[in-house]
C-alpha cells in the first residue's frame, strides 16, 4: 500500500513540474504579429507558404536577420519568452499556421527551479484485539469466562518530501515569409548622429541591407551609400524614401548617393 502511495506522490509531483515547465505551445501563447498595426494586414508581396516550414537553429538574431533580409525574406512575426518546455516542433505548427516558408529558433538555458513538494498520505488504521479469561466465584459456585477485546488506532500520517529541479530557457523564434514583389530592395535608415555631424546635413537616409539580385544590388547599391535626392527631389528621411519609391513603381529613377564622401548618381530601374 505504502509503494502505491509514493508512486502516486511521484506521479503528482511531475503533475506539478508539467505545470511549472508550461505545457502549452508557448511559441503560440506569445506570438507577436509582424504585421499587426498594417492597416491592411499581411501586404500582398509577402507570400503566405502552404509547405511544410523550415526549421533553422539561430546563432546571432542580428546577424541572421541581416542574412535573411538580404535574401529575399520578410519577418512577419516572432515568439519570445522563458520558460522550462519549449520543444521546436511547436515553433514548427506556428510557422506552419501563420504560412512561415522559413522559422530560426533559439534557446539559451538561464536558471534552474528547485525545491521539494511535500506529499503527505494517510497511514491505515491499526487494529489492537485483546484476548482475556479467568473464573468468576459466586454463591451459587463458579464459571469460567472467556472475552475478546477489539480497538481500532488511527494510524496517523507520513509526509514525504519530493523533489524537483527544472531546467529555464529564455525562448525565441522568428518567421520568415518569401518577399516576391521587391520594388528596390534595401533596408534604409535614419541618419545617424555621427554622420549628421560629419555631413553637416540632416536630410537623408543610409542603407543598412541590400537585397541580392534585387533592382538595388543589380546597380550596385552598397551598404552605406547615402540616399540624398531621387530625381532631383531631396529624401528628407527613411520613411520619405520609400514613400518616393511608392510613386516611382515600375519607372527608371536617378538616386543620388554620398559614398566615401563623394556625390554620384545611380540610375536604377524599379520593380
Amino acid at each position: 500500500m505504502r509503494t502505491i502511495k509514493k508512486a502516486l506522490g511521484w506521479a503528482l509531483c511531475i503533475m506539478f513540474i508539467s505545470i511549472l515547465s508550461g505545457c502549452a505551445n508557448n511559441f503560440a501563447k506569445f506570438y507577436r504579429d509582424g504585421f499587426a498595426n498594417s492597416p491592411g494586414g499581411r501586404p500582398e508581396n509577402v507570400e503566405f507558404y502552404s509547405g511544410h516550414p523550415k526549421l533553422m537553429q539561430g546563432a546571432n538574431p542580428q546577424e541572421d536577420t541581416t542574412r535573411m533580409i538580404e535574401n529575399g525574406y520578410v519577418r512577419i512575426g516572432l515568439s519570445s519568452f522563458n520558460s522550462g518546455r519549449g520543444p521546436a516542433d511547436d515553433a514548427i505548427s506556428v510557422a506552419r499556421d501563420n504560412g512561415a516558408e522559413f522559422v530560426i529558433y533559439y534557446s539559451k538555458y538561464t536558471h534552474t527551479v528547485s525545491g521539494n513538494i511535500p506529499y503527505t498520505v494517510q497511514n491505515p488504521n491499526q487494529t489492537i484485539t485483546s484476548y482475556g479469561s479467568g473464573n468468576i466465584y459466586g454463591y451459587g459456585g463458579s464459571a469460567t469466562y472467556n472475552s475478546t477485546t477489539t480497538t481500532t488506532v488511527p494510524g496517523g500520517s507520513t509526509t514525504y518530501d519530493i523533489p524537483y529541479s527544472v531546467d529555464r530557457h529564455d525562448f525565441l523564434a522568428t518567421y520568415w515569409s518569401k518577399n516576391n514583389r521587391i520594388r528596390f530592395g534595401t533596408l534604409v535608415k535614419d541618419l545617424p548622429d555621427d554622420i549628421r555631424q560629419r555631413l553637416e546635413r540632416n536630410k537623408g537616409a543610409i542603407v543598412d541591407i541590400v537585397v541580392k539580385n534585387s533592382p538595388a544590388f543589380n546597380a550596385d547599391v552598397l551598404k552605406g551609400d547615402i540616399l540624398t535626392k531621387m530625381d532631383g527631389q531631396e529624401i528628407f528621411d527613411a520613411k520619405d524614401f520609400l514613400n518616393k519609391l511608392k510613386s516611382k513603381s515600375g519607372e527608371k529613377v536617378d538616386i543620388e548617393i554620398i559614398r566615401n564622401g563623394s556625390l554620384r548618381v545611380i540610375q536604377v530601374k524599379l520593380n
